[in-house]
């Protein structure tokens, strides 16, 4: 159910329509559910790097300890027990040949936040959706850049690493990723040690480890949070390095929460309290459901607000 008030969304289609809106994408946009209007019949995709493949892995390598569908404390078990660049190559050919989602269908999730005039996409992601998507379209040609957060990058071929250039535009959004994307392993933020790392080292260098096109979007738009829970790692890995973004740049930011009561064992009263003052205190409006279907609301009111007429 929409947490969201009716001036909650005119303001964030007013962002977007401005180009003064930051989407950032989670891994709750390549959920296994169908998008909404699709028949679950007909909706094959699985995203690669998902809860079942993980506890094989974690099988397949001896994993002794109790949470073997969780990518990150597996991958940390494999680093150790054999090298770092174990876990990533293990990741690249989850992803490799893997299909993508059916991106003719109208509400799925990457098409439709490829549709809307956004300048600026911020991705945890590892795979590269929503940049498919943006080229499908014809008329928006991505520009991809990494997070060069550990200190093997960039590697030889910088591209995938320039802070500098060119300037993200609707014909040529940015599409960054902070940990990685599975075509180039180095980038790849896995294990925990990873996540360790990557907060160290932005947190010592801001400046010159985070995007220059990053950080003044973070600093000068809304930011649009889509596909995430608290429980997730990369989340709260994500949200370690925006906290000051959120708070401080005099917009209101709209969050897309998975229902705490999914979690098992979960107080559902007490859970949406604690997320209510969590993101209160970071400006940040809550829409408490599958990402699925807000990607699918949002597009309804963006497609009925630009054909009303000027002035409305």
């Amino acid at each position: 159910m929409s947490e969201l008030s009716e001036k909650d969304w005119k303001t964030l289609l007013n962002r977007i329509a401005e180009g003064k809106c930051t989407a950032v994408l989670g891994r709750g946009v390549g959920s296994p559910e169908p998008p909404v209007g699709v028949d679950p019949a007909a909706w094959t995709f699985q995203y690669p790097m998902n809860a079942e493949r993980c506890r094989q892995w974690a099988a397949e390598v001896g994993y002794p300890f109790s949470d073997p569908d969780e990518f990150d404390r597996v991958a940390q078990f494999v680093s150790i027990q054999e090298d770092r660049t174990t876990p990533k190559d293990f990741i690249k050919r989850l992803f490799e040949g893997a299909p993508p989602p059916d991106f003719s269908c109208e509400n799925e999730p990457h098409r439709i936040l490829a549709a809307l005039p956004i300048p600026v996409y911020l991705t945890t992601n590892f795979d590269d959706y929503l940049t498919q998507a943006l080229r499908k379209r014809g008329d928006r040609d991505a520009v991809v850049r990494l997070c060069p957060w550990n200190k093997h990058l960039p590697p030889k071929d910088p591209d995938l690493y320039d802070a500098k250039k060119p300037e993200p535009s609707v014909a040529n959004p940015l599409v960054y990723h902070f940990l990685g994307r599975w075509d180039a392993p180095d980038s790849l933020v896995v294990a925990e040690d990873d996540h360790y790392e990557f907060l160290m080292n932005v947190a010592r260098d801001e400046q010159n480890v985070l995007n220059h096109w990053v950080q003044r979007a973070l600093g000068d738009s809304a930011i649009l949070l889509v596909g995430y829970s608290l429980h997730d790692r990369d989340f709260l890995v994500l949200l370690r390095v925006l906290d000051h973004f959120l708070r401080d740049n005099g917009r209101t930011h709209v969050a897309v929460q998975l229902e705490p009561s999914t979690a098992p064992g979960c107080d559902r009263a007490a859970a949406a309290e604690y997320l209510d003052t969590y993101f209160d205190k970071l400006e940040t409006r809550i829409y408490r459901g599958d990402c699925k279907k807000f990607t699918a609301e949002l597009w309804s009111r963006w497609k009925a607000r630009t054909a009303a007429p000027a002035g409305r």
